[in-house]
């Protein structure tokens, strides 16, 4: 079990006092409860945002989280793990409620069975969903790392959201003695490239403009 405590200020600078966000926090944990593959985590949050610093003055939040961790075994016996998580958020600022919960599912397993390959190849699939003011939202994420090396490897990361949002990302790390990493300043290459393209493009628009 651990606690912990922050405080925080917002706010520009000036002769009005900053804002000050006081959270507390609490998380315990029961390993092997009540089975041996189980790991059930309790977490609650009070937090306060304290106007011009007075404590007595803002409005004020609690939450609740409820976590699992689950081992499993997966074909051809490669370990599972199904993490799931619920947590609901109370909120009183004036006198509407202003309420939120989420909830989050995520596998993570070692795909290189499925993949047929010698290398480590962690693989993590996952999706959540959160509810606030009756607008629900929800995502799902896949991530794939393949690793050749400590200090070597390529992954990717793929998200989409229920906004119609996609996202896509890919890592490439080499050591000295493999140099293919460097594969990776082609996108800063052409980002600069653009850049400069740009600058160049809005200085020869001023001068023909002034002549």
């Amino acid at each position: 079990t651990t606690v912990s405590a922050d405080v925080q200020t917002s706010g520009m600078a000036g002769p009005a006092s900053p804002d000050m966000l006081m959270v507390l926090r609490m998380d315990s944990q029961r390993r092997g409860f009540p089975l041996g593959a189980n790991n059930p985590a309790l977490g609650v949050m009070l937090a306060r945002l304290a106007q011009e610093c007075r404590p007595h003055r803002g409005p004020v939040a609690a939450g609740v989280r409820l976590q699992d961790c689950v081992q499993l075994t997966g074909p051809g016996g490669a370990p599972v793990e199904l993490d799931v998580a619920l947590g609901k958020l109370f909120c009183r600022a004036g006198l509407e409620p202003d309420d939120a919960w989420g909830a989050n599912a995520e596998l993570r397993t070692d795909a290189r069975q499925l993949l047929r390959v010698r290398a480590s190849a962690p693989l993590s699939l996952s999706g959540s969903v959160m509810s606030h003011r009756g607008e629900a939202m929800g995502a799902l994420s896949a991530a794939l790392q393949v690793q050749r090396g400590r200090r070597s490897g390529v992954g990717g990361k793929l998200q989409l959201n229920s906004r119609g949002v996609a996202s896509l990302g890919l890592q490439v790390r080499s050591d000295g003695a493999q140099w293919w990493g460097l594969v990776g300043l082609v996108p800063l290459f052409n980002l600069g490239w653009g850049m400069l393209a740009s600058v160049l493009a809005g200085g020869g628009g001023a001068a023909g403009g002034g002549e």
